[in-house]
């Protein structure tokens, strides 16, 4: 993950129609519609219209997800190793 050890990032990568990358924070997408083109509504109501498929969206947030909760876990392990290191 970019940005080194520890750092969790809830942003997804996006293209826009024109071609313009844009990353968007995955937590404020309040819906999406297919028009043909994906229509992503924010919460604070602003829209952005992106080449990338609603199931592209959908699987980069899982993925994301995957990560920051596998992220998790393997420090949780850690803590757990680390008191029976301590016994």
């Amino acid at each position: 993950m970019p940005g080194g050890a520890g750092k969790v990032y809830i942003m997804i990568k996006l293209v826009r129609l024109n071609g313009e990358v844009i990353y968007l924070n995955y937590l404020q997408i309040l819906y999406m519609e297919s028009i043909p083109e994906t229509k992503i509504k924010l919460v604070n109501g602003d829209f952005f219209l992106v080449k990338d498929s609603i199931e592209s969206v959908i699987e980069q947030v899982q993925q994301m997800l995957a990560t920051i909760l596998t992220f998790r876990d393997k420090e949780a392990d850690r803590e757990v190793l680390s008191h029976f290191r301590e016994v």
